[in-house]
């Protein structure tokens, strides 16, 4: 197993600890695989939006044999399962409106995060407190990209963005709600507030498909 996956699943579930949330990190069969003996580092969450929280590799790697990036997965388990007009509802994703250079040279800032999708991107793009936080930490980050999706009918999946160096709350080690550098794209409490959205979504979708009446708020 990568070495750097277990140092920044350790680092999480201890931050977690510090925040006063329960968090235990064990280890579970990894998804799709032919080996019953392989397994995966995963950090189950109590009394949260989230319940699983995985990390994932990027399948490029460096001299050194390390991969030079990672990303966080966070999973909501459902007890009952997506229809496919749900899973249509529901998958999203956020990309960063840049500004453009006169000469074309250089980075351009991020001005503007959106989601693109149907129901809960409509939902996301609605909620300023979120946007903000996200549009801050984004301009600090270069693929500040979010992606949500139903990784199976009962397992609704958001994949955080890619980082090469541990975002600045998991180094600081400390349990303080201060959000420093672009720590808004990586921090639980994020993806607790976009679970909370993707739960209204399920809920008001299940209620229109059952009375054919729209419930969006």
């Amino acid at each position: 197993m990568d070495a750097e996956k277990v140092r920044l699943l350790k680092s999480l579930t201890s931050y977690l600890h510090n925040r006063g949330i329960t968090a235990t990190l064990s280890k579970e069969p990894a998804p799709a695989s032919l080996s019953l003996d392989r397994r995966e580092q995963v950090v189950t969450v109590q009394g949260s939006n989230i319940d699983r929280i995985v990390v994932e590799a990027s399948p490029y790697v460096s001299c050194g044999g390390r991969s030079d990036a990672y990303r966080f997965k966070y999973e909501l388990a459902l007890n009952t399962s997506l229809s496919p007009a749900l899973i249509k509802q529901i998958n999203t994703s956020m990309k960063p409106i840049r500004s453009r250079k006169a000469n074309g040279l250089g980075t351009s800032a991020v001005i503007e995060v959106i989601w693109h999708g149907q129901e809960l991107a409509e939902r996301l793009n609605t909620d300023k407190e979120l946007t903000g936080t996200l549009l801050e930490a984004a301009k600090q980050t270069d693929y500040p990209e979010i992606e949500i999706f139903a990784g199976t009918a009962t397992v609704v999946t958001i994949l955080g963005p890619w980082f090469s160096e541990p975002p600045h709350f998991l180094k600081s080690g400390n349990g303080t709600s201060a959000i420093s550098g672009n720590d808004g794209l990586y921090r639980l409490e994020t993806y607790e507030r976009i679970a909370e959205h993707i739960k209204k979504v399920i809920s008001s979708t299940r209620i229109s498909e059952k009375t054919g009446v729209s419930t969006l708020d």
